[in-house]
């Protein structure tokens, strides 16, 4: 397989028999051309994990520069802009969830008190942001 053809994305939405607590909605990665641009409302949480390269997060009329190991939330009904760079477009992994658990559980990450945006520990994805938990 050559490079041009080579996946620039996964995404696997999943099964599931929704409950009112808590539902893993969708998983997935993404390898983003330069400048590619997203905003849209949602009705659920989704927390990207940049792997690599960089771009930009807009909220609210402010820009944000993230690049490898920040991680960034998307709230429901919040509006965010996210922008690849254009010389070293972002690498991301990204894992959408919803129900009434979910702010409850967002309380005891990285991403309590309503932030948006946490740098994390290069090897420690998921033990970073769910470090709080522990407490």
């Amino acid at each position: 397989m050559s490079p041009n053809n080579l996946p620039t994305y996964f995404s696997a939405i999943l099964p599931q028999e929704k409950n009112d607590y808590l539902n893993l909605i969708v998983v997935g990665w993404e390898k983003c051309t330069a400048e590619f641009t997203y905003s849209q409302y949602r009705d659920m949480y989704i927390i990207h994990y940049i792997k690599s390269g960089c771009g930009t997060i807009e909220k609210n009329g402010r820009k944000y520069q993230l690049s490898a190991n920040d991680a960034f939330i998307v709230r429901p009904k919040e509006l965010l802009i996210q922008t690849a760079d254009k010389q070293s477009p972002w690498e991301l992994y990204y894992f959408a969830f919803n129900g009434k658990l979910a702010e409850q559980l967002l309380e005891k990450t990285v991403f309590c008190n309503s932030k948006t945006i946490a740098h994390l520990d290069e090897n420690d994805f998921p033990e970073t942001i769910s470090s709080k938990t522990i407490e």
